[in-house]
């Protein structure tokens, strides 16, 4: 499926509470970083927000007209030289001119023709000095680009601190054109302490926003997501039941419906009372719930074990 038309299927009140609290951020022209562990939706959240704009109406109102996200993905790095860098953000502008030409048509011209015109060149310079020119337009013309970076932790593990000082620098220059989302699966204090002595992190840091299990109304999307795709229905009880099993985490859910979907087919449903062993027991809730514990830190394993060994 497109990307664009996978996240047209989405609520448009998917995550309010989030799109909120970013909306804040936005309208102030702040940066700020959204953590959530392995499983719990982060990419689909971030791609959410930049490919459904509307949803930011609400809370931008006329402003939303000058403003756009555009996703940045750093899975995409081919290198962590200054160079690609920049090309990698040029590149994601270019794709975005669909978005862009709601702010500005100029913008999405001056944006090709830049990006043609470094594509295949490996002076930073020339890249720093083309997103640059972008940004002179985007200014004159008092637009707003939110660039959405993920997965960020990931990157900044590896990146220089002199490529870390120019994204800081690039914000500096442009503060009421520029502003950064971060998507981590790590909080900012316990990645490498490379971001610590960047000043990078002070802008980053000051917002934060967790993506925790979703809403009631959320998970049962998701569910039936799960439905469609499979063609079966499940009973109110089940997809109540499901939800507390999983407690909303969007990758548990997903592969517990497509556990009892499976189950449906075959006509061998246990009783409620089994769900919980069984799909403890499962291989893919294993794994995902392995992805979940991967991003705990060092003190929050400590506490999940005294719990366990507290209710045990």
């Amino acid at each position: 499926m497109p990307t664009k038309q996978k996240y047209a299927t989405y609520p448009a009140d998917y995550r309010l509470r989030e799109v909120e609290q970013i909306a804040h951020w936005i309208q102030a022209g702040e940066s700020g970083s959204i953590i959530g562990l392995g499983g719990a939706g982060k990419s689909n959240f971030l791609g959410f927000l930049c490919h459904r704009p509307e949803v930011l109406q609400p809370y931008l109102l006329e402003q939303a007209r000058s403003v756009a996200l555009v996703l940045v993905d750093l899975n995409n790095l081919l290198g962590d030289d200054l160079s690609i860098f920049y090309r990698v953000i040029l590149r994601s502008l270019f794709e975005a001119h669909d978005r862009l030409r709601q702010l500005n048509s100029d913008l999405v011209e001056t944006v090709e023709r830049l990006y043609r015109k470094i594509e295949d060149k490996t002076d930073p310079f020339l890249a720093q000095s083309a997103l640059r020119e972008v940004l002179l337009h985007a200014q004159g013309q008092a637009l707003r680009l939110v660039l959405v970076f993920d997965p960020f932790d990931r990157f900044i593990q590896s990146a220089s601190p002199q490529l870390l000082d120019n994204l800081r620098g690039l914000r500096d220059g442009f503060k009421a054109t520029l502003s950064y989302l971060a998507g981590l699966r790590y909080d900012l204090p316990h990645l490498v302490k490379a971001i610590e002595t960047s000043e990078l992190y002070e802008i980053l840091d000051t917002h934060r926003c967790w993506l925790g299990p979703m809403a009631d109304s959320d998970a049962l999307w998701v569910i039936g997501q799960r439905e469609e795709a499979t063609g079966q229905t499940f009973s109110a009880e089940a997809r109540e039941y499901l939800i507390e099993l999983t407690g909303g985490y969007p990758a548990l859910l997903r592969a517990a419906s497509l556990w009892l979907a499976g189950r449906q087919q075959a006509g061998t449903v246990p009783p409620l009372s089994d769900w919980e062993s069984m799909l403890f027991n499962e291989a893919t809730i294993q794994n995902r719930l392995s992805d979940l514990r991967q991003g705990l830190t060092g003190a929050e394993e400590a506490t999940l074990f005294a719990l366990q060994t507290g209710l045990e």
